[in-house]
């Protein structure tokens, strides 16, 4: 069976978009996405719809803004669930919080002026923005999450906060100036998370659309098979995926 998940409602359409176009897309038909937000997930629903693996999306609120009750089961699920996990921005940092390592404020530069991909909020604090290049770790080049990007590839920022050490058993993949860690990855575990947002690829910058692909090829076993007009197909012979959303 074909699958295909999603983080929300816009990655759900980013996805569908995908499907119709010509050139560097891939076409996962027939499609099993649950939307699901973040205080609803728990592992007797993951059980139930028979999910086969969880994007977490990003986030509007600051973490102190969310219970630490409301957050518990999805927290659980993360430190717990054997499925792949890729979570983007908000979150990677709900990742991070689950396993014992807390968000924090970017730092402001000396000269903001001097990072193109800064901007700078009314009360002073700097917010990492727009389609920008990140460092691609060297130590770490041949890992299957960075196959085809080259040394600097380049993904959408949206974040004033980031994910100052990594939780234990995680290795660092990406970084840039202002965010040490833009990308990290379970040593044992399928779990995945950025700071930037793969899931917001354009025609010209399409390198989150890499990204995303090697996470199902490496953690799921789904391979792209050339189809006509460009198009690629992931195979996979198991079933659903589900959606949380930070």
């Amino acid at each position: 069976m074909n699958m295909r998940t999603a983080s929300n409602a816009s990655t759900a359409r980013k996805c569908l978009r995908a499907e119709q176009e010509s050139d560097t897309g891939w076409k996962t038909l027939p499609a099993h996405c649950h939307l699901v937000r973040y205080d609803r997930i728990d592992q007797a629903l993951l059980d139930k719809i028979r999910a086969t693996a969880i994007f977490i999306s990003g986030n509007s609120f600051a973490p102190a803004h969310y219970s630490p009750q409301v957050l518990e089961p999805i927290h659980a699920t993360i430190r717990k669930t054997d499925l792949p996990i890729f979570a983007f921005c908000g979150g990677f940092q709900l990742i991070a919080q689950a396993l014992g390592v807390n968000a924090v404020a970017l730092s402001a530069p000396d000269d903001p002026s001097e990072d193109l991909s800064l901007v700078m909020t009314e009360d002073g604090r700097p917010f990492e923005f727009g389609y920008h290049p990140v460092e691609l770790s060297v130590e770490n080049s041949g890992h299957p999450l960075l196959s085809g990007l080259g040394r600097q590839a380049i993904f959408r920022h949206a974040h004033g906060l980031h994910v100052p050490e990594l939780p234990g058993g995680f290795v660092n993949l990406a970084s840039t100036a202002t965010t040490p860690i833009q990308m990290a990855v379970h040593n044992e575990r399928p779990m995945v998370g950025t700071q930037f947002h793969p899931e917001y690829w354009t025609e010209e910058h399409s390198d989150g659309r890499t990204v995303i692909a090697n996470f199902l090829s490496w953690s799921m076993g789904l391979e792209p098979q050339p189809e006509p007009a460009g198009l690629i197909r992931m195979h996979t012979s198991r079933g659903n995926g589900v959606a949380g959303g930070g």
